[in-house]
Formats: structure tokens, sequence, C-alpha cells
């Protein structure tokens, strides 16, 4: 079960280390138990569209917009700007 938790943090500081910020426009925001379901459009920097979504602990209007990471190489690995887990110094 650790090398789960170690394997995301590892996935995750790859893209606070190397991901691209982009606008994202939000397309749904669905009540969950504890949080929502944010789904969420962008454009990366070369022009192709993506869809992406992710836990909330905040609500979102419709047509809001937010910030999301995502990976030049692998743009569908993506994230809602800032990532929970870690820190931006800079």
């Amino acid at each position: 079960m650790a090398g789960i938790g170690v394997a995301y943090l590892l996935r995750e500081r790859k893209l606070a280390r190397k991901g691209r910020a982009a606008a994202g426009l939000v397309t749904s925001c669905t009540p969950q138990k504890n949080s929502f379901q944010v789904e969420y459009e962008f454009h990366t920097e070369e022009g192709e569209s993506l869809k992406g979504k992710c836990d909330s602990q905040d609500r979102y209007e419709v047509g809001a917009t937010i910030w999301i990471i995502y990976l030049p190489r692998k743009p569908k690995r993506n994230r809602p700007y800032p990532l929970d887990d870690w820190i931006v110094v800079g």
C-alpha cells in the first residue's frame, strides 16, 4: 500500500517540476459525498484541446476559469493547479 502512495507522489512531483500551466474552463461541477467532481477543458501550448476531471473541496460554477498543469509530452496527465501535495517556491 505504501508503494502506491510513493508512486502517486513521484507522478505528482514530475507534474509539479516539468508541467506547463494552461487556463481551463469548468464544464461540470457535481456534488459527491464530501467533495465535488470537477470536469474541465483546456488547450495545450500546441493548441490541442483536452478534457480532464478531478475531485475538489471547492465548488466551481460552470464556465469558471481554473488553472491546469499538464505534462507537455503527456498532456493527458493533468491536474488543477496548485497541486494539493506540493508547494511551489521560487
